[in-house]
């Protein structure tokens, strides 16, 4: 790490595109009719508590599949697109799992932003999340695409639920209790930290809210709580991961915890259940530890607490420089004055660099394999531009992606040139 380095640009902007009190997402669709929205009359959203923690933080399990059953119910164009060999539903999953952010959510998002998941036209792929699209100007042409409109969405409302755990407050001022104005313009005190954030994403109560204020001209964040409490019934108890925990176990677990029936929580957070729903929740800006059983899961400690203000930047996990130490070896940590004000899940690893220049995410071992050289490679190959990879692992490259990787039992056999590596 280096001071003031940057993680990454896509993480930057994902925490910096809101960075004035103006909307991340566009404020919605132009459109509010609930007939052709598939809005009952009665559904309304609590301005104050649009969503719980959970509700986007959970569904860690939901499956890759199960979203593509569900764009295919929908009628949706997402069903039948892919991009770099990638699904839609394979993208919405790993990207929003990435950054411990639920997909159900994400699917809710996409449909408040751009109406792809409900919609046999591909026409807004470009700006799918409204990610780094403020309501002053046109969208960010670095943040234009499927993928990466998926990434910046995830990647900024972890940022944001991290910035409220360490410090209280969003980047453009949200806070837990606290009473501020959006811009339709309605006073909203958040209730908990899914909603600030929310607010930070688009600051607008849209159409869909209990409360007599909102635009109704727009969707707005009332939308996407609607849309995602549309949703997540399909994908049944995924969404809640206390489900299946009995009353026996009724308790504190980390959200990586599979004890007790717990399962599909964020890494980053701490769940209290009580008889089979979520009491509450914590962050965990540096993850959290599952603990022996019997025993209460807590916040592993902030490996960036002994990190002074002179040596705040990026940090690799591995990292020992600068007092920093105790981080997980494939994540990325942004020290900010002694905290963890945001953390990167790389999923190729990362590398501490030599004094003096920043750590960052390990690239993709495919990157440079051109759409001829498609095909398995181990980790250990220097073929057709390979390289960089964890010896023991196939990586399976795809159009200058890694589409799918194989931890090898044994060994990865690197064999000759035109034909494909195994296991």
């Amino acid at each position: 790490m280096r001071p003031n380095a940057k993680l990454h640009a896509i993480t930057l902007l994902a925490l910096t595109a809101c960075s004035l009190p103006l909307a991340c997402g566009s404020a919605a669709p132009e459109r509010s009719d609930r007939s052709t929205l598939g809005i009952s009359n009665g559904s309304v959203a609590d301005p104050n508590t649009l969503m719980n923690n959970v509700d986007l933080t959970g569904g860690q399990s939901v499956s890759a599949a199960a979203i593509q059953a569900f764009l295919h119910s929908k009628g949706s164009g997402l069903a039948g697109y892919s991009q770099n060999g990638e699904s839609a539903a394979a993208i919405i999953q790993s990207e929003s799992v990435a950054s411990g952010i639920n997909p159900v959510y994400m699917l809710a998002r996409i449909e408040t932003e751009s109406g792809l998941v409900e919609s046999s036209s591909l026409a807004n792929l470009a700006s799918a999340t409204g990610c780094a699209c403020p309501d002053t100007g046109g969208c960010n042409p670095a943040d234009s695409g499927f993928f990466v409109q998926v990434q910046c969405a995830a990647q900024a409302m972890h940022g944001y639920l991290t910035s409220l755990s360490s410090s209280g407050v969003t980047v453009s001022g949200w806070r837990i209790g606290s009473t501020k104005d959006t811009l339709d313009p309605c006073a909203v005190t958040p209730t908990n930290a899914a909603t600030a954030a929310l607010y930070t994403y688009t600051p607008w109560v849209g159409a869909y809210s209990s409360a007599s204020c909102g635009d109704s001209r727009w969707g707005g964040s009332s939308l996407v709580a609607i849309k995602y409490f549309q949703y997540a019934p399909v994908f049944g108890s995924t969404t809640n991961p206390c489900a299946h925990v009995p009353q026996s176990g009724n308790g504190v677990y980390c959200g990586s915890s599979t004890e007790d029936g717990f399962a599909s929580g964020s890494p980053t957070e701490l769940y209290t259940c009580l008889n089979g729903a979520v009491a509450g929740t914590s962050s965990c800006p540096a993850g959290c530890n599952v603990a022996p059983a019997g025993q209460a899961d807590t916040c592993r400690a902030d490996p960036c607490a002994k990190v002074p203000a002179s040596g705040n930047g990026g940090y690799c996990g591995r990292s020992t420089e600068d007092g920093f130490g105790g981080g997980q070896p494939l994540d990325m940590y942004d020290c900010q004055n002694e905290r963890t004000a945001s953390m990167t899940a790389c999923r190729f690893g990362c590398y501490v660099a030599p004094a003096g220049q920043a750590d960052g995410c390990n690239p993709d071992p495919c990157a440079h394999v051109p759409a001829s050289g498609n095909g398995a490679y181990c980790g250990s190959s220097k073929q057709d531009g390979f390289g960089g990879g964890a010896s023991s692992t196939l990586y399976d490259c795809q159009n200058g992606q890694t589409a799918s990787t194989q931890v090898c039992k044994s060994s990865c056999v690197v064999a000759p040139s035109g034909q494909s590596d195994h296991c």
